[in-house]
């Protein structure tokens, strides 16, 4: 079981590309503590290395499935957010995850309960 599994979240997302032909940017519009989404100082653009690899063969169906990798498989040696460090721990994450999921405040953000 996942952290994830224990909790009903809701988390709005949105994808939109600025010039055909480019990869589009995908963006998260629910802050949730997480070190590839920039909800917390940012725009919440999602960091999805399979955007870096855009083609005409790639569709909504990849940005899901890279979303959902990304939510379970946090990449905490490279975060796009101040607030996390590549030398965080996992142990860290995992406690902070649970108190953002709980409405609490985490390095001076509060968070919605889920």
């Amino acid at each position: 079981m996942t952290i994830l599994e224990s909790y009903s979240t809701v988390a709005s997302f949105f994808s939109g590309q600025v010039n055909p032909g480019d990869h589009p940017r995908v963006y998260c519009q629910t802050m949730i503590y997480h070190p590839n989404m920039d909800t917390l100082e940012d725009d919440g653009e999602v960091c999805l290395n399979l955007l870096d690899e855009w083609d005409d063969t790639r569709d909504l169906e990849d940005i899901v499935q890279g979303i959902l990798f990304l939510l379970y498989n946090p990449n905490l040696e490279d975060p796009v957010t101040c607030v996390f460090s590549p030398d965080m721990v996992w142990t860290t994450f995992i406690k902070n995850v649970k108190i953002s999921l709980n409405g609490g405040c985490v390095d001076g953000y509060d968070f919605t309960q889920y």
